[in-house]
């Protein structure tokens, strides 16, 4: 009887064990949905802000511009790269503004900022980071959020505003061809 009832801890011990290994990514679970959304997406720099609050940097925004001007970020099967910087594998970490803020009134103050940029904060954000620790990127482009279609990176006291780059080819360069109805003309 005792063998029989080590057997079965031993058994659900095991089970438990690799049970915890399933339910250890509500992270990722709960991010899903954007990070389909994003996968095979480049975007491109925006714009600047105006400073957020007053700034001691001084660091003027034409700076700030060229220095963001020559960085893309792309999403690829979990992958992001900054042009010429570094890539990592990313987590999309879905959070609401208070739980990103942790104060009431830091979200109100970045709700009435992004809607001067015709951005709504809505109920939730993500957070992009990477999933290792051990896998950084230059400041900003490590740690930044998801909102409004946008992605902004804050940097010397500026929100960068990063948008979708569409890779379409727009039908206008397409050669036109024209039809000519050859038996009206006889």
């Amino acid at each position: 009887m005792k063998n029989k009832f080590s057997i079965a801890f031993i058994f659900l011990f095991i089970w438990l064990f690799f049970q915890s290994f399933s339910y250890g990514g509500n992270k990722e679970v709960a991010a899903s949905p954007i990070k389909i959304e994003l996968n095979n997406s480049e975007w491109g720099y925006s714009y600047v802000s105006e400073p957020i609050v007053d700034t001691s940097d001084e660091v003027s925004k034409g700076v700030i511009e060229n220095i963001f001007k020559m960085r893309n970020i792309s999403f690829n099967n979990n992958i992001i790269n900054v042009t010429g910087l570094c890539s990592y594998e990313y987590l999309a970490e879905k959070k609401t503004p208070i739980g990103y803020w942790y104060s009431n009134k830091t979200v109100e103050f970045y709700r009435e900022f992004f809607s001067k940029y015709n951005i709504k904060l809505d109920d939730y954000i993500y957070n992009i980071s990477p999933v290792s620790p051990d896998e950084t990127c230059e400041y900003p482009f490590s740690d930044f959020i998801y909102i409004g279609n946008k992605f902004v990176l804050i940097y010397k006291g500026y929100a960068v505003f990063y948008s979708k780059i569409d890779n379409s080819k727009p039908l206008s360069n397409a050669k036109k061809i024209v039809f000519v109805n050859i038996e009206n003309n006889l």
